[in-house]
């Protein structure tokens, strides 16, 4: 291979390449900010309220995207895939770690699909540079065809190669990927454009496992579905590899995997398809500044489409995935409202069995215990539900877990004592740090 000298003239092909790939990046961001209203375009300086449309807009927007109706079984493999006539949605996986010598640490990958507008979207997609298979065709689900009576798997049709109309996309993509120990954490995001390749889920088909990416960042299965998933992503200062063995069942979230967010309005309710996967093995290394470690440990993976996901008054969340020592689980979320109604809150508990029981807000009490400045997001909480003898407090692995992404939040470990003891991940979102 020829070495690269740094006194070689660049072509004027390679300068615009250049400058093409930078100003994508930076349109994309727009782009994201611009889709989600006029109350997100400036997301550091909503504070505790969030804006006028919900944290990032999701309060609104969702005129014309395809609607989340109950009634609809989740359908494998579609469901492991993207759903592009749906307003946004996201794979995002957590893991709670420790190396030999019992040191605790935290990982986190997340995708994000957002659409810019609702219709066709006719941009060729180009397949990840890994793929040499004939099968290239993009995994719309049968949502586009039910729902909305456009044939999505013609629009999205792969070609060759790029083209011209794959910038024609309205799929914008967004990754997160962080790093957490007791005295550290790394965090890093990316964007890109839909339709060039460079980011894109497909699902299992055709002897081709599933895949998630951007870029280098990566989640990719290793079977028919999630029963084996590898992910890995790398960071200024950290990088991991890790192998996921499911060892229990999806978890679909609500009812069926129809999950309502807020049903305190006059209109239809916001809700979701949500369904989780918690109970996974992990092997694998993680890296931070140098130093590589062998870790293992416990994972959670969650999959949710919507286009309407929170109503314009839910300002934020906190939501909790817990891991008992005992082998149970709990999903739990929070989501903070502006207009004075109480806070809509609601939880699923999976017991040592895999049995699956759904706690409403009259079966439960969340308190934060954190002392800070006004609108910052509370580093410890109270959990309580008293019909399963359930009352603990978190504490997180590492307080200054803040991530100065394009929505700004608060993401990382934290470990939970009292009646029950375990380890989790919690996310809170529309504070201000």
């Amino acid at each position: 291979m020829k070495s690269f000298s740094p006194m070689r003239r660049w072509s004027a092909a390679a300068i615009v390449i250049a400058i093409v790939i930078a100003a994508g990046s930076v349109l994309a961001a727009w782009l994201i900010a611009l889709s989600l209203g006029p109350s997100s375009t400036s997301p550091r300086r909503t504070g505790a309220a969030g804006g006028e449309r919900g944290f990032a807009g999701l309060g609104g927007g969702g005129e014309g995207f395809a609607e989340v109706r109950p009634g609809r079984p989740l359908r494998f493999p579609a469901d492991y895939g993207q759903h592009p006539n749906y307003r946004i949605e996201w794979w995002y996986i957590t893991a709670n770690l420790y190396d030999d010598a019992g040191e605790p640490f935290g990982v986190q990958w997340t995708l994000f699909r957002q659409a810019l507008a609702p219709g066709d979207d006719t941009a060729k997609i180009v397949p990840p540079l890994n793929d040499t298979s004939d099968d290239t065709s993009d995994d719309a689900s049968d949502d586009a065809l039910d729902e909305t009576g456009e044939d999505a798997a013609r629009n999205a049709e792969v070609g060759a190669g790029s083209s011209p109309s794959s910038w024609r996309s309205r799929q914008i993509w967004m990754a997160h990927v962080a790093a957490t120990s007791a005295d550290a954490h790394f965090f890093e995001e990316r964007l890109a454009r839909g339709g060039t390749g460079q980011a894109g889920v497909r699902a299992p088909r055709a002897g081709l496992p599933f895949e998630a990416w951007l870029d280098e960042w990566r989640l990719i299965g290793a079977g028919d579905g999630f029963e084996r998933l590898n992910v890995a992503a790398n960071g200024k200062g950290f990088a991991y590899r890790l192998d996921l063995e499911a060892e229990g069942s999806i978890v679909p979230q609500g009812l069926g995997g129809y999950h309502v967010k807020s049903d305190q309005g006059a209109g239809p309710p916001q809700a979701s398809y949500y369904y989780s996967q918690p109970h996974y093995r992990v092997t694998g290394s993680l890296t931070l500044n140098g130093a590589t470690r062998a870790v293992q440990g416990l994972a959670w993976l969650d999959r949710e489409w919507s286009s309407a996901p929170l109503a314009p008054e839910q300002v934020g969340w906190d939501w909790f995935s817990l891991h008992f020592e005992s082998g149970e689980k709990m999903m739990l979320y929070h989501l903070r409202r502006s207009d004075g109604a109480p806070a809509d809150i609601a939880a699923t508990w999976v017991d040592e069995t895999g049995a699956v029981s759904k706690l409403g807000p009259e079966q439960l009490r969340l308190s934060p215990l954190s002392d800070g400045a006004e609108g910052a997001a509370p580093r410890r909480w109270r959990i309580e539900a008293p019909d399963k003898g359930f009352a603990v407090e978190t504490a997180p692995l590492n307080p200054a877990a803040w991530q100065e992404s394009l929505y700004p939040y608060w993401e990382g470990p934290v470990r939970f004592f009292g009646t029950h003891r375990g380890v989790g991940y919690l996310e809170m979102t529309g504070y201000r740090e």
